[in-house]
């Protein structure tokens, strides 16, 4: 009895055995095993795939566009920065002065130019007081009527104006500009290397005459 009992469990084994291995080959080999598989082997292949090349024309008419994009938000031309200005020995050196002190403080611009400049004639000791006019096309009038400035009547353009000359602008309804001639450029309530004619030629400012403080001259003193 216990020899058919052993011969019982050894077939049952025997049995059961092969049905198990037979059922993890094929969980294996499932359908959804081989999607994943395979789909691990495409991005493989797609991340060792190189690039495609692009189309070459596709990529010229991009440039065209982009040129053209350019174009139209590129400024005027902007001539050539003027020469460099001379000192002259007619114009008092606060004056000069002033131009240094302009360039040294000066940032973006905050449209607020006639108050800059009245801050570095003061500073430097060009004045003995903030002038009171407002506008800036009236600067000029108010240092040479107030406290004995004088029109440059050489000065026929900007880049003409010695160092440390004020130069006044007039613009049709609006205030006006004046900024101070430094010796690399223009200097207001911001510095350029142009006056504001060139750096703003849609605004039309009209350039009006360059006004200083001159060295007394000892003749006319008794």
């Amino acid at each position: 009895m216990k020899k058919i009992l052993v011969n019982l469990v050894i077939c049952a084994l025997c049995v059961l055995g092969p049905t198990d291995l037979y059922a993890k080959a094929k969980k294996k080999h499932s359908p959804k095993h081989h999607h994943r598989h395979s789909e691990t082997t495409a991005n493989h292949s797609k991340r060792s795939r190189p690039p495609k090349a692009k189309n070459p024309a596709k990529k010229k008419n991009d440039d065209s566009q982009r040129l053209l994009a350019i174009k139209k938000t590129k400024p005027p031309h902007t001539p050539p920065p003027p020469p460099l200005a001379k000192r002259d020995p007619r114009v008092d050196p606060s004056m000069e002065m002033a131009a240094r002190i302009g360039k040294a403080r000066a940032a973006h611009s905050k449209s607020k130019c006639w108050r800059w400049v009245k801050f570095d004639l003061r500073a430097s000791g060009a004045v003995n007081s903030y002038p009171d006019t407002g506008n800036a096309k009236q600067a000029g009038i108010e240092l040479v009527k107030h406290y004995g400035f004088k029109v440059l009547d050489w000065v026929l353009k900007p880049a003409l104006a010695p160092i440390g000359a004020v130069l006044v602008y007039e613009q049709k309804n609006r205030p006006g500009h004046v900024e101070i001639r430094t010796r690399d450029g223009f200097v207001s309530d911001f510095w350029s290397r142009w006056p504001i004619t060139d750096t703003h030629p849609e605004r039309n400012y009209k350039f009006l005459y360059a006004v200083a403080r001159l060295v007394p001259r000892p003749w006319n003193h008794k």
